[in-house]
């Protein structure tokens, strides 16, 4: 700090010179007080001083607080984005559950920290000066609505996942009655035998026959909507999945066409 025309130690010894030659009560009492004065306003600077570096530290600590919540945040919205491809083959969507499960657990850790902090922020903003809420309240409502919408990501993530397994798994043992149903059906006709000219034999066959074209006609029924399911499915996931799917499906209808 500079005095604007001497300092206070210059003062000091000017003042001892007097005193050795003559001890006036006055300037020694004058002498006294500034310097008594001048620690009162050195104690008033360092503890300014400290309180100085103190709302700067705690400037700066909330600053990177600030950016370590955005930036997780920022992480787990994109992770819980709803446009990523959801189901597929059950393996695929079995995978993707426990991924998101992982992630919900991650949510669920951090949810006090990141609502104590909003809790705390929300305190600061009442006692911010103007400049300094203008920052504050800017950021911190990012914060406060990227944390909403993170949770209400996570419940409807949490949901879509649940169906797609539920759906994937639904399709494939589908799938694989209906293979299974096929290669059956594949055997009986390759040993069905020839139309017999013996009435009661050819009843018989009669018969079985319309058994067989009422078993067809609900197994049609199941294939539509078999085939409908996996078309809905290959829209949603991935490539990958896509395809088997598709081929899968096509391989089934050729062989259905084939034993109709």
């Amino acid at each position: 700090m500079k005095l604007p025309i001497c300092s206070v130690s210059t003062l000091n010894a000017a003042a001892q010179r007097l005193l050795r030659d003559d001890r006036n009560t006055d300037v020694l009492e004058k002498m006294n007080e500034m310097n008594k004065e001048w620690r009162e306003l050195n104690e008033i600077l360092e503890a300014l001083t400290l309180q100085m570096e103190r709302a700067k530290a705690d400037a700066e600590k909330v600053g990177r607080e600030t950016e370590q919540w955005m930036g997780w945040l920022e992480d787990v919205e994109s992770q819980l984005a709803t446009t990523k491809p959801t189901g597929g083959l059950p393996e695929t969507a079995e995978v993707q559950l426990d991924d998101f499960l992982v992630l919900r657990a991650e949510i669920a850790q951090n949810k006090p920290l990141i609502e104590n902090y909003i809790s705390d922020t929300d305190a600061a903003l009442e006692n911010a000066d103007t400049s300094a809420q203008t920052w504050m309240a800017r950021n911190h409502a990012l914060i406060k609505n990227k944390w909403s919408k993170v949770k209400e990501l996570c419940v409807d993530r949490e949901k879509k996942l649940q169906l797609a397994l539920e759906e994937a798994v639904a399709l494939d043992s589908s799938m694989r009655d209906t293979a299974e149903w096929l290669a059956a059906a594949e055997q009986r006709l390759a040993a069905a035998a020839n139309v017999s000219r013996v009435v009661d034999v050819l009843e018989k066959q009669l018969e079985e026959n319309e058994k067989w074209v009422d078993e067809v006609a609900v197994r049609k029924q199941l294939m539509a909507e078999q085939q409908a399911a996996g078309t809905r499915l290959q829209y949603y996931c991935e490539k990958k999945d896509a395809i088997p799917i598709k081929n899968g499906l096509v391989s089934l209808k050729h062989r259905f066409e084939k034993v109709a």
